[in-house]
């Protein structure tokens, strides 16, 4: 059970109606990660609040999520589920809602399919698309069984570490311990320790209960007089593993030992994305079950506070899980998405505004390099529009590799091929040489420097190999895209 598409209809800076298809897991590394990049405010963390919303609803007034910009008073965020589906429902769904489930999964061009929405209509409640009745029902206690089936894990960036690292029954570090410590609820030590907590707090003759029976007598007899005879006495809750979660610490020596708490910003967020890679990792190793709770982790903005090795450590960690489990990642950072792309299983989303619109469109990368693809230049241009002189050396060399190698193949002589019978192919494709390249080389019969018409792509290339020739006038930004583009054309 995976998600395969989310639509959010002006839903905070998201104007108007927009559908996101995302990857899901197919057994293989990569399959499962959806990477948003984009500048600031063009709502990639809204996409993430979105689902929060549809899980978790809201506290906010509805004027609060509504899009400022929009005439329509309403708005909606609707999740599409595909995959086995009923086998995740027959397994940890309530026994008394699984037929119901059951009977509201659909399906079209041989996919299995759950559409839930959550809505300004009623902000509190999950409502679920009825294919017979072609309408969105709320049937009793669906919330709770649909929170049980589509549990999410966040970390946002503004997040403080502390609170990732916490041990709660719901956080990811507690979902850790929980992992790590059912074997040992079975263990006989533990069962001792259990058998002496009964004897010491709740034994009715020498344990702690016995103490308080005088105060519940006391207690008893007020309530026996004031309010009709009932019957009071105090006790201990049995002892489990997970009572002792909210009293565990992580303890740190960096020169000083304390609390993970009192240490700076950067090695709390650091330990707690360790804490996350060791619990997709174990999560990954022990689940043993036929059918596997569906696992999606929600990440804003991992790269902070970590340096470019410790992000491709994270993102290789999270990709492990990407074979059967769905990540989402909002991130500006190159190391993330280059580590993310290298084997072109996962999608890159590029989110945009322009004016009041947000779009978000699927970065398909050319695999222009083969085996050396995406190299930092496809990164950078593709995911952040954003043009280095590494991507047009790589574009100018490859051409060039390309067109030396037709020169030869049609029977012309290796050493004959130089820069200007390159031009002139590329002249053959539309690339015009229309700019004048000085050289700081001397005519000999002259005396004066040699200039001579090139393309906008060789002056450009000539510009970044030769930084001592002073000679010739900065290209410009626009025309750095615009040979950029050409190159991009003719490959």
């Amino acid at each position: 059970m995976f998600i395969s598409k989310i639509s959010i209809n002006n839903f905070k800076c998201i104007k108007g109606k927009v559908d996101i298809q995302f990857n899901t897991p197919n057994g293989n590394q990569g399959s499962g990660l959806n990477l948003f990049v984009g500048d600031n405010n063009t709502g990639k963390s809204t996409i993430f609040e979105a689902f929060d919303f549809v899980k978790n609803g809201t506290k906010k007034e509805v004027k609060e999520l509504l899009n400022k910009n929009t005439n329509d008073n309403n708005f909606f965020v609707e999740i599409v589920f595909v995959g086995d589906i009923e086998s995740v429902i027959n397994t940890y769904a309530q026994a008394n809602k699984k037929e119901l489930l059951n009977k509201l999964i659909y399906e079209e061009n041989n996919q299995t399919y759950l559409r839930v929405r959550r809505s300004s209509d009623e902000t509190s409640k999950i409502f679920i698309w009825n294919k017979e009745t072609d309408n969105f029902e709320n049937p009793i206690g669906i919330d709770g069984v649909i929170k049980v089936l589509f549990e999410l894990d966040f970390i946002w960036a503004d997040t403080n570490p502390e609170d990732i690292s916490k041990f709660g029954a719901t956080t990811i570090c507690g979902k850790l311990l929980g992992e790590i410590c059912k074997p040992f609820a079975a263990d006989e030590l533990f069962k001792s320790f259990q058998t002496a907590h009964k004897q010491v707090f709740n034994d009715k003759q020498n344990g702690l209960k016995s103490k308080l029976s005088k105060l519940a007598d006391e207690v008893k007899s007020i309530c026996n007089s004031q309010f009709g005879h009932i019957d009071l006495e105090f006790h201990f809750e049995e002892l489990t593993i997970d009572k002792f979660y909210s009293n565990v610490k992580i303890k740190i020596n960096d020169g000083v030992y304390t609390d993970m708490q009192e240490k700076g910003g950067g090695l709390q967020r650091a330990v707690a994305l360790a804490m996350l890679q060791v619990y997709a990792n174990t999560i990954k190793c022990n689940s043993k079950a036929i059918t596997k709770k569906p696992f999606f982790l929600f990440i804003d903005e991992p790269e902070i506070c970590l340096h470019p090795q410790a992000q491709f450590s994270l993102i290789e960690s999270l990709i492990n899980l990407t074979c059967e489990g769905q990540v989402f990642i909002n991130t500006h950072s190159p190391y993330i998405v280059k580590k993310a792309m290298t084997n072109n299983q996962n999608k890159l989303l590029i989110t945009k505004k322009e004016n009041d619109t947000i779009t978000i469109q699927e970065a398909g990368f050319t695999n222009l390099f083969g085996r050396f693809s995406p190299t930092w230049g496809e990164v950078n241009y593709f995911a952040y529009n954003h043009a280095t002189h590494d991507f047009h050396d790589d574009l100018y060399g490859y051409l060039c590799k390309k067109h030396k190698e037709f020169f030869i193949q049609s029977g012309k002589d290796e050493k004959d091929f130089n820069q200007t019978k390159f031009e002139i192919e590329l002249e053959k494709f539309g690339i015009v040489r229309n700019i004048n390249w000085i050289d700081d080389r001397k005519n000999k019969n002259t005396g004066l420097n040699l200039q001579y018409p090139v393309t906008i792509c060789t002056y450009i290339r000539n510009t970044i190999h030769h930084p001592e020739n002073n000679l010739n006038i900065a290209f410009t930004e626009s025309q750095f895209f615009q040979s950029i583009q050409e190159m991009l054309k003719l490959i």
